[in-house]
Parts: C-alpha cells; structure tokens; sequence
C-alpha cells in the first residue's frame, strides 16, 4: 500500500482549511485518484460544532468506496460512490449528523481498480430551500 494520503481538514463553521493549504469552502470538491491496486486516500477534519453533512459523490463509479470515521467510531464503511448520495439507500443513511471532534474519510478502490474520484461533503445547513409551487 504505497501513496497513502493524508490531507487533514478542518472543519468551522462553512470552512474548511487544509492544514497546511489554502482555505476552502466546505462544498470545496476534492479530486483525486487511486493511482495503484490497493491505495487508500485519507482526509482527515475536525468538526467544530455538531451539524449535520452529507457526501456528495461526483464519480459514479462502483469500483470506488468511501468510509468515515470520528469520535463515535465507524458511520460510514465502505459505501460505495454509486449508492452514497442515492435515495436507494434511504434518507437516514444518506445523512450524516457529525458531533465535534476529529474524522477520517477515507477513499478506495475494490480489485485492480486505479479510478479518478471526485465528491463533497455539504453542510446542510449551507442548502438552499426550495419552495413547491
């Protein structure tokens, strides 16, 4: 397992700032690549106050997978790219109510698969409500 990333992210309010990097909005997209068989990329963030968030995955791709984890152990565990932003999966699952403290998110890839990923993670709070009629 070689190119094991680590980019942490912190979280406040509707900021993000990469430790170390530029500052970003919190529906910043991230892009990346599992560049071998095996690779897993890690994103580390903190979360500053409790909210709820959800992935937005921006490849459709079933060979991708997510996992999260924070202060309460695993919420997410392998997910894939395909189902996570998906009614398929029901609404309860598709959100994700964060408590303060440090979290991992982590991107891989099942097989062989080398794929390019993009995804967000949105703070709901940050939505624009959408009036019927």
């Amino acid at each position: 397992m070689k190119n094991y990333r680590s980019s942490p992210i912190r979280f406040a309010s509707s900021v993000l700032a990469l430790l170390g990097c530029a500052n970003l909005l919190a529906a910043a997209t991230t892009n990346g690549q599992i560049s071998q068989p095996g690779e897993r990329d890690a994103f580390t963030f903190r979360v500053e106050s409790e909210k709820t968030y959800y992935f937005d995955a921006l490849t459709e791709d079933n060979q991708l997978n997510w996992s999260l984890v924070g202060p309460r152990g695993a919420l997410v565990n392998q997910r894939g790219f395909d189902n996570s932003d998906s009614l398929r999966i029901g609404v309860s699952q598709v959100l994700l109510p964060l408590v303060p403290g440090d979290y991992t998110l982590t991107v891989a890839a099942s097989g062989g698969a080398t794929p390019d990923y993009a995804f967000r993670l949105l703070d709901l709070a940050d939505a624009t409500l959408l009036t019927a009629g």
